[in-house]
């Protein structure tokens, strides 16, 4: 019964989604794209000291968070997985990502939140 209710909510997250991706632009006046969310820009400056910095973006839409971060960290190595259901939301984060001259930094993964695994970085 629970699974059954996950997937109806996972099938109508998909549909709003994709609506809302297709109409919003991302920092544009009046979107709810308008700008990143505050706690991932009150965490940004905690990382100004680093000269690598790998983040992983989980649900990461068409980039409103990411794109943020790679665009503070352009003068160094900034590499940002970023992990969405929905197709669409990777193809906008990639024309956001090249529209704001970050797209070296940008890795876009379509899959679902539950199933992407995350990989220990080995240091050498």
């Amino acid at each position: 019964m629970e699974e059954m209710r996950l997937k109806e909510i996972r099938k109508n997250e998909r549909k709003s989604h994709i609506e809302i991706y297709s109409n919003a632009e991302l920092y544009k006046e009046g979107s709810w794209l308008i700008r990143p969310i505050k706690t991932v820009v009150d965490l940004i400056p905690l990382f100004d000291k680093y000269e690598e910095i790998n983040v992983l973006d989980l649900g990461c839409g068409v980039g409103r968070n990411c794109i943020c971060i790679a665009r503070h960290y352009y003068d160094r190595l900034c590499k940002i997985d970023c992990v969405d259901i929905l197709d669409l939301a990777i193809e906008k984060l990639y024309a956001n990502a090249d529209e704001y001259g970050v797209t070296s930094n940008i890795c876009g993964i379509v899959k679902s939140v539950d199933d992407y695994q995350i990989k220990e970085k080995i240091m050498i």
